[in-house]
């Protein structure tokens, strides 16, 4: 690899973080609760930081307050996955 191709993979790979990193943080702004599926696939992506981030954005939506309802159970079991990654 020159040195130019390595320039060019650096700049491109840093492109794509700040993409992600725009993705996480949309979520702790957005008015409206993701679906658990597109929140699963953005937590098998995530480092650490972006985890919290997801978390923020389902707690924001008092999940636990709402239990009643089938599919918030998903949210909840997403919820303490990452929650047992940060412990």
């Amino acid at each position: 690899m020159s040195f130019l191709d390595s320039i060019f993979t650096g700049v491109n790979a840093a492109k794509g973080n700040k993409k992600a990193d725009w993705v996480y943080n949309q979520l702790e702004i957005t008015p409206y609760l993701h679906d658990s599926s597109e929140l699963r696939h953005l937590y098998s992506q995530a480092n650490k930081e972006q985890k919290a981030s997801i978390m923020v954005h389902i707690e924001r939506f008092d999940v636990d307050d709402r239990m009643d309802r089938p599919h918030m159970k998903e949210y909840k079991d997403l919820a303490n996955d990452i929650w047992d990654d940060f412990l």
